[in-house]
């Protein structure tokens, strides 16, 4: 039996073998979604066109939480366009930022693991109980500043003086365009570094994995260090780039801070009303995917795949 298994493996193509391996890895997905989440899912979907009565039984009224969220809320719109507008900046920033600092650490320096583990501590950080002692206003405790309204963002802009340092690069005669995107990266310097410790080791684990040949068969042929950056390490970085760009969109637009998120769990907590926090949340939820889609349609077009 294990030979005839064997026997039936080895006369699998590798393009075969590769999709196994993926469909082996996804598979506790797969299982947690079909045997966990897809119960709560169809519960989520029957709230948000439900509203519960005085016995708490779900009655269903159709579209209309649908219509509250869209045409009488007065902040979800204007929110969303306000998180679809930083998304676009942010996104920029960080995987910029994420590659000039992959290209340093992945150079031979001395103490390089200690900089890679300084540069993902903020990830770490962010998660668990530090993020719940940022989401109050302790951090204000330390700072001396009392109207920052628990967001630490707000905190390091004060501390730093940011808005010193916005006014005087608005300052110069830049275009506008650029110099309103430099201003705003400088404003959410702390979001950034932040949220760029998955994206650094992502960057870096690939430009491990470019042959060093590459690069010397380059530096044979004359090519200088712009042309190589431009002809070899960015289209091998190609499809990191994709997953990178893919992984900030999401985590931007489920961040606890996100105003539509906070939004969400407001109407669950403060005025019990599942049946519109629901409504939003797909809303949202559909949303995403549509930027998804774009953004995936978009990039696909300059991904470079070696093996193909």
């Amino acid at each position: 039996m294990v030979k005839t298994v064997k026997r039936r493996l080895d006369n699998l193509t590798l393009k075969t073998k590769k999709a196994i391996t993926g469909i082996f890895f996804v598979s506790p997905f797969i299982f947690g979604l079909v045997f966990i989440y897809i119960e709560a899912i169809i519960e989520s979907i029957s709230y948000s066109f439900g509203k519960f009565d005085e016995n708490l039984n779900n009655v269903i009224i159709g579209w209309d939480n649908y219509r509250r969220v869209l045409f009488i809320d007065p902040d979800f719109v204007r929110n969303v366009v306000e998180s679809i507008g930083t998304l676009f900046v942010n996104t920029a920033v960080i995987i910029i930022y994420s590659i000039f600092v992959s290209c340093l650490l992945n150079r031979n320096l001395k103490g390089k693991g200690l900089f890679r583990a300084m540069l993902f501590l903020p990830v770490i950080i962010s998660a668990g109980v530090i993020s719940k002692i940022q989401s109050y206003d302790m951090v204000n405790l330390f700072s001396g500043i009392s109207s920052a309204g628990g967001d630490v963002s707000q905190v390091s802009n004060a501390l730093f003086q940011l808005d010193t340092m916005k006014k005087h690069i608005m300052s110069f005669n830049i275009v506008p365009q650029v110099s309103g995107v430099v201003a705003a990266a400088i404003q959410n310097i702390y979001t950034i570094i932040n949220r760029s410790g998955v994206q650094i080791v992502i960057f870096l684990a690939g430009l491990q994995s470019i042959s060093p040949s590459i690069y010397e068969s380059a530096r044979v042929e004359g090519a200088s260090g712009w042309e190589v950056v431009w002809k070899i390490t960015m289209p091998m970085l190609s499809p990191l780039i994709l997953v990178s760009v893919v992984y900030t969109v999401i985590d931007s637009f489920t961040n606890a801070n996100n105003p539509i998120i906070i939004k969400i769990y407001r109407y669950i907590m403060e005025t019990i009303d599942y049946g519109l926090a629901s409504a939003m949340a797909w809303i949202y939820f559909l949303l995403i995917s549509v930027i998804l889609i774009a953004v995936l349609a978009t990039l696909s077009r300059f991904v470079y795949y070696e093996n193909r």
